[in-house]
């Protein structure tokens, strides 16, 4: 057992949506609990393994019935394992919904009065001077009441007549008060497009998905919606549109650029545990790069980061998807496109701009390699 203590603090930086927590609970490790059982049923039933002499009838006869007895006691050992784990996922289930406000849907929120700070079209104009080595794609128009209109862009870099090329995703500003990624990716696309093509990897670039919020500094878009969390109603034109573009395309890698108001320390989410390996080489390399990670901050209610990774397994993914009836740009590639490597990564507001954004690009550039 471990105790786990959590504490989210509000983003001063815009929509201050998750309210303070200082609290703890008490985790069960369900794995440690299923080694024991296991270790206990290989040792009941060593009876197995024992061979019989001739005329050793009564040996068998004892050890037949130990064996039955055996596996009574297992099965009343399993029932109540499995009684106590379902009352323990229950009694989070219920405390989460009744005294945690801040994983709740985020619909019901309202805007803050909100004054433009950024142009989106200023910010993007850089992509319509690229060389060939993109294609610029127009996948939507955002049009919402009373507000102005944006056109959503995709930037596909690579040669897309090579079939053999690995696919692969960058997208960043979901939330449009976390802008360090929005600036690392700018210089990372310009970066690209100095050096000779890799025609070995297609890119395709989703930059800036929630335009009013990178103007107004806000989490939400135009409608109050969270986008990020958007993949099961799909009520926002912006998810809409960003899955509708993504038809016939099979990526090997999706990679989810974001910041977080309540750690310290940079932060990975994974999803498979497959990729933990590549996980653990990004986090190798910012540590040689002096990058604080963090340690302390607890998702779902279950899980925390250690050491700057934080891996939510199936069953936090069915916690949202089902309870929450939300779902992240991630958990819906790893449910829905099967794609086999998914990350998001975070960096503290806490840091300087300088240190964020030269964060995201060391990791943008090795992911391909560089």
């Amino acid at each position: 057992m471990s105790n786990v203590k959590w504490k989210i603090e509000n983003d001063e930086r815009g929509c201050s949506e998750f309210p303070v927590i200082d609290s703890e609970i008490t985790v069960i490790d369900s794995f440690f609990a299923a080694l024991l059982l296991t270790q206990l049923v290989e040792c009941l039933t060593v009876c197995n393994k024992i061979e019989f002499l001739d005329n050793s009838e009564t040996i068998y006869q004892n050890c037949k019935c130990m064996k039955i007895k055996n596996k009574k006691i297992i099965i009343i050992l399993s029932l109540c394992v499995l009684f106590i784990g379902i009352l323990y996922l229950s009694l989070h289930i219920i405390a989460a919904f009744l005294f945690s406000p801040n994983i709740m849907p985020f619909e019901g929120r309202h805007h803050a009065i909100h004054t433009k700070i950024r142009d989106y079209y200023e910010q993007i104009d850089f992509i319509f001077e690229l060389s060939n080595k993109f294609q610029i794609i127009e996948i939507g128009t955002i049009e919402y009441p009373n507000y102005p209109s944006y056109q959503m862009y995709k930037v596909s870099y690579g040669n897309p007549n090579n079939n053999e090329a690995v696919n692969l995703l960058f997208m960043c500003g979901l939330h449009g008060n976390e802008i360090a990624p929005v600036y690392a990716m700018k210089d990372f696309i310009l970066f690209l497009d100095s050096i000779d093509l890799m025609d070995n990897i297609n890119i395709d670039f989703y930059y800036i998905v929630n335009p009013f919020g990178f103007e107004n500094h806000c989490r939400f878009n135009i409608a109050n919606l969270d986008i990020n969390s958007d993949f099961v109603a799909f009520n926002t034109q912006e998810a809409n549109f960003f899955v509708n573009s993504l038809r016939n395309v099979k990526y090997t890698g999706v990679y989810d650029f974001h910041e977080h108001g309540a750690t310290e320390g940079f932060m990975l989410y994974y999803y498979l545990s497959k990729n933990k390996t590549k996980a653990l080489s990004i986090i190798e390399m910012l540590e040689h790069s002096n990058i604080p990670l963090e340690n302390e901050f607890v998702d779902y209610r279950f899980f925390r980061a250690k050491n700057g990774l934080l891996q939510i397994p199936f069953y936090g993914r069915l916690f949202s998807l089902h309870f929450m009836k939300r779902s992240t740009v991630e958990i819906y590639f790893v449910e829905s496109l099967k794609t086999s490597e998914v990350f998001c990564f975070e960096t503290p507001y806490y840091s300087s701009m300088p240190e964020r954004i030269n964060t995201h690009l060391l990791i943008m550039k090795s992911l391909i390699g560089l």
